[in-house]
This record gives C-alpha cells, sequence and structure tokens, in this order.
C-alpha cells in the first residue's frame, strides 16, 4: 500500500528524522502504515539516503557513549573497544594455535573411501558413485 499522495517525500523524511529512522513512528505521525512508509524509502534513493544518515548518526552517538565511559574508567567497556579496535596492538579474541617451536600443528589419522555400487537403471551403462 502507498502512502496516500498527500504526503510528500519532505514529510516523510522529517517524520523518519523526528523518530530516529524508526518506520513504524514515523508512520504514527503520518497517519499511514508502516509498510507505506517502508515501500517509499525503498522506492527512493534520498529517502534510504536520510534513514542511512540517521544510522551513522545514532552510532556516531554510541561511540561517544562508549568513549566517555571508558574515559571515566569504565575497564570492561575499555576492554570491548581494545578487543574491536585494537587488533593491530595484540588485542582481541583470536587465538592462534601452532605446533612445537610454532610450526605447523601435526594431525594424525586415516582417511577411508568407500565407493558403492548402484545397481544401473540400463545394465549397459554402470555408474560408480563416491
Amino acid at each position: 500500500m502507498a502512502a496516500p499522495v498527500g504526503i510528500s517525500d519532505v514529510d516523510i523524511a522529517k517524520a523518519l528524522i523526528l523518530k530516529h529512522g524508526i518506520f513504524a513512528h514515523a508512520a504514527e505521525i503520518l497517519g499511514v502504515s508502516r509498510a507505506a512508509v517502508a515501500q517509499r524509502v525503498k522506492a527512493n534513493p534520498d529517502l534510504k539516503k536520510v534513514v542511512d544518515d540517521i544510522g551513522e548518526v545514532i552510532l556516531d552517538t554510541c561511540e561517544s557513549t562508549v568513549y566517555a565511559s571508558v574515559r571515566d574508567g569504565d575497564a570492561r567497556l575499555a576492554m570491548d573497544v581494545l578487543r574491536q579496535r585494537g587488533r593491530a596492538r595484540g588485542f582481541g579474541n583470536k587465538t592462534e594455535l601452532t605446533g612445537a617451536d610454532g610450526g605447523a600443528i601435526q594431525v594424525a589419522g586415516e582417511m577411508r573411501v568407500v565407493i558403492e555400487y548402484v545397481q544401473p537403471a540400463n545394465p549397459d551403462d554402470p555408474e560408480v558413485v563416491l
């Protein structure tokens, strides 16, 4: 269902900005369905950019809050930031496994191959399935 003709893209953009990009809340302001807002956004690259920009602003705000908390001494958040942003400095969750003296890990075992003969529909045309 498309948004009513009387609602402009500018009105939709304003509602999305006011409601932080949440389609359902913008739809309430506009008096249309969430699906109608979603369809207009999908069909209009300018509205899509508005939604993308709102998402970036929200991420920036979250990052600022995290960094302020780190500056205030929140060790848990500091470790999270180091795991995400400090990988080049040796922080992170990645664990590298090596063999003796840093060499390759030796794997021992056996591999079995089973060949099953399948009776072909045409006896003159045999086939083998691995």
